[in-house]
């Protein structure tokens, strides 16, 4: 009697034990779906399936494909057209809209990275007949989107071949999930090709065994530092269905890789978590999964845990234009790494705003050139830097009676800086307004050499050309801008150039005056030993009588020791 009796108890004590695991599964959903807050994305969610999202690095539009809504290209029986939502002022999401022609066609279309500000996208989809290859690229022009162009991969086709993909914030890597290629280790494996030429791709190779399992790993997603590296997988331990893992690069070689570890409970769900995404600040993702139903994908947005994010990076905006009229400027922008010189980002071609994405913990060199016109740098230091910056830099090239750049920076915050207004008299400015902002970095100056004449000299100011209290030394970066324009100036052997050094009002005046002599005396020097001719240089001090800034704040008077060129026919 007593055995059936403890067994009815051990009985009991599953059924309570089974309630009361029913009841943390359900607390458990219920803490998930609230981090997911699908309210703010009411715009972007329907009933229909809404799946693969891709954000832009500022933040400001979210790519996504929907399946099977009238609208698309290919009607309700359309596996999938690319759709697009703005970030709105309120915080809150546009109602999306179809990319249409020549972006979506009745198969299946979806973004698979986004480059140069949006404005260069690398996309999923069947765009040309007799090519198994389903990757293109396509560009944003006056006119809209180009025809998308195939990208061909060496030793690869993609037919019957079920592959999702992710790429670099260059495009200089791609990563693949793919099944039936060679050293697989299991059913989808994440695989990587590198770029060896003009849209032209390497055979991919396996990431190895501490990335990829038995099991599937699918929707691969490399971070904007370019070593951090999300996926989804059901070969590691996890919540459910598919995980969300994240590894990290543990050299420069893309094949050792840390062990993945799952991102937890504020990002997976019990249900199919995948298609990760995020901007440049690295502060939120948006996730495609099925957690409220299994038969319809809906895209969140999840507030990521600092333990799940990659290592910041900072977000630079450049555009270029010329106000003397409405003439668009094409130039080419270089971004090297300030203490080695190595090439990080190179761009052709350029006649609109372009944003590049940098990694902190390290300075960089940006190098502008425009035909007719002076190349000019910027330097950017991010090396010290610990959180996400968002940098602007707006130039404007004037007229050459003026003939330098303003540069109207925006803060790092995304508040524009306080300003300071130029007044600028001359007559053919009338009606031109500029300010002058406040900010770490002086004026960057850039002018067009056909324009000199003896009549029309030009006084220009190059930026970074500042000096320490006291000193006239040259730092090894105002060393190269200064070997720069020496470059330009050995083109033009019919100018001459005056030099003139400035202070700030620390000190002595009569000290002050000898010393900006010294500083343009020292700068005239450098460009003499550059290969400049001395009889082309001259050269003076001001002191402190000619002040750029008001010489209140020690970034004023940083400001205010500088040196400035005036430029003329010999």
């Amino acid at each position: 009697m007593k055995k059936p009796k403890c067994k009815r108890r051990f009985n009991l004590n599953l059924i309570f034990l089974f309630l009361l695991l029913i009841g943390f599964s359900k607390l458990f959903a219920q803490q998930t779906k609230s981090q997911l807050q699908k309210k703010a994305l009411k715009a972007i969610n329907t009933r229909y399936i809404e799946a693969e999202p891709k954000i832009s690095a500022n933040g400001e539009i979210l790519y996504f494909t929907r399946r099977n809504d009238i609208r698309n290209k290919g009607g309700k029986n359309d596996m999938g057209d690319i759709w697009f939502s703005k970030l709105l002022a309120d915080s809150t999401w546009s109602e999306a809209e179809n990319m249409g022609k020549p972006i979506n066609n009745q198969a299946f279309n979806q973004v698979i990275a986004l480059y140069a500000g949006g404005k260069i996208m690398l996309i999923s989809g069947e765009y040309q007949k007799n090519y198994h290859s389903d990757i293109y690229i396509t560009a944003k022009s006056y006119l809209g989107w180009t025809s998308p162009q195939i990208i061909p991969f060496e030793n690869l086709d993609f037919e019957n071949n079920d592959a999702t993909y992710s790429a670099t914030s260059d495009l200089k890597v791609l990563i693949f999930s793919m099944k039936n290629f060679t050293n697989g280790y299991g059913k989808n494996d994440l695989y990587i090709s590198f770029k060896t030429s003009e849209n032209t791709w390497s055979e991919p190779q396996n990431l190895g065994n501490t990335i990829n399992t038995k099991e599937d790993e699918l929707y691969p997603v490399i971070a904007h530092d370019n070593k951090t590296l999300y996926f989804s997988s059901k070969g590691f331990d996890g919540y459910g269905d598919y995980d969300i893992f994240m590894s990290t690069r543990l050299d420069t070689s893309w094949y050792n890789w840390s062990k993945p570890v799952n991102m937890g409970n504020q990002v997976n769900t019990a249900g199919y978590d995948a298609d990760f995404t995020f901007d440049a600040s690295n502060n939120c993702a948006f996730i495609s999964s099925d957690v409220e139903s299994a038969e319809d994908f809906d895209i969140y947005r999840i507030i990521l845990p600092e333990e799940n994010r990659p290592s910041p990076v900072s977000l630079l905006r450049i555009s270029f234009s010329n106000l003397l009229n409405d003439t668009s400027i094409k130039y080419t922008l270089c971004c090297n790494l300030l203490e080695s010189n190595k090439l990080v980002i190179s761009e052709n071609n350029l006649m609109q705003a372009s944003e590049i994405i940098l990694p902190n913990g390290e300075n960089y060199l940006i190098k502008i050139e425009a035909p007719d016109f002076l190349p000019f740098t910027d330097t950017i230091y991010l090396k010290n830097k610990i959180n996400h910056h968002k940098i602007e830099l707006n130039y404007h090239l004037l007229p050459p009676q003026i003939s330098f750049l303003l540069s109207e920076t925006i803060s790092e915050s995304g508040i524009p800086a306080v300003s300071s207004p130029i007044e600028l008299n001359d007559s053919l400015l009338k009606g031109l307004s500029f300010k002058i902002s406040k900010i770490n970095q002086p004026f960057t100056s850039i002018f067009p050499f056909k324009t000199i004449s003896k009549n029309n000299p030009l006084n220009v100011m190059i930026q970074n050309i500042n000096f320490e209290i006291g000193s006239t030394g040259l730092n090894s970066n105002e060393k190269k801008i200064l070997e720069l324009l020496a470059q330009e100036l050995a083109k033009y052997p019919q100018l001459s150039i005056e030099i003139t050094g400035h202070t700030d009002n620390t000190g002595n005046a009569e000290i002050n005056m000898k010393l900006s002599e010294e500083r343009a005396k020292e700068v005239a020097s450098f460009l003499i030993n550059q290969g400049i001719a001395q009889s082309r240089i001259t050269y003076k001090g001001s002191g402190q009588n000619e002040p750029l800034m008001p010489n209140n704040s020690e970034e004023n008077r940083k400001q205010n020791r500088r040196v400035e060129f005036k430029i003329s026919l010999n």
